[in-house]
């Protein structure tokens, strides 16, 4: 997924690079189509890198949805285990604010260290057997030199599942709660480009909570 040329690591099209521990590199670049992400529920991200990296238009680093999973984390959503055509929803997770509420089914709380996110994003509640959206994942990047983005780095949570079943003579739609953001830390002595830097909630649709925004 990616070559390494006198030590600086390059990421190149159509390469996918998955880190799950701490690499220390002198300087690395992730070109168009390159694409960097850790495995679920992992969260060892770590880049310490003495000189640049730098995200080229096209080049992805992502770890959404690489959280905590349905109903899981410290901001788990509240999870509805009835059957209803009424209250068929449920919470959406909290992280960076607090999970969208679904009636009596609770958002997720609030965690986690503000200046130094470190924490996976959590799973939104399922409603009935449906599941929650995941959690967003956990980047750090630690440059001496400049951190160049003008591709993407996200760590976002997903949309709340939605299924459908006929049971005795109703159609009962579940929609799960949406899951939270994770955490993207960054430590540069300078920071430019045109790109994206996002840990979005995901959605709970139209019947659950949204799961909130994670820590940047």
């Amino acid at each position: 997924g990616g070559s390494f040329n006198n030590g600086d690591l390059v990421v190149g099209t159509s390469g996918t690079f998955n880190l799950n521990k701490k690499l220390v590199l002198p300087n690395l670049t992730v070109k168009s189509g390159g694409f960097m992400t850790h495995g679920q529920g992992v969260g060892g991200f770590e880049l310490d890198v003495s000189g640049n990296v730098v995200v080229e238009s096209g080049g992805i680093i992502d770890v959404s949805g690489k959280g905590y999973g349905s109903a899981a984390g410290s901001g788990a959503g509240m999870s509805s285990n009835v059957r209803s055509v009424v209250d068929d929803g449920a919470g959406g997770a909290g992280y960076g604010g607090i999970g969208g509420d679904k009636n009596q089914y609770l958002g997720g709380v609030v965690y986690g260290d503000l200046l130094n996110p470190s924490d996976l994003g959590s799973g939104g509640g399922h409603a009935y057997e449906t599941a929650g959206g995941n959690g967003g994942g956990l980047v750090r990047i630690t440059a001496g030199g400049r951190l160049v983005v003008d591709g993407t780095i996200r760590s976002c949570g997903m949309d709340g599942v939605i299924e459908s079943s006929y049971y005795s003579g109703f159609n009962y739609i579940f929609h799960g709660g949406g899951g939270s953001g994770g955490s993207i830390y960054i430590s540069s002595a300078g920071l430019e480009g045109s790109g994206e830097i996002s840990a979005n909630g995901g959605s709970g649709i139209t019947r659950s909570g949204g799961g909130s925004g994670g820590r940047i």
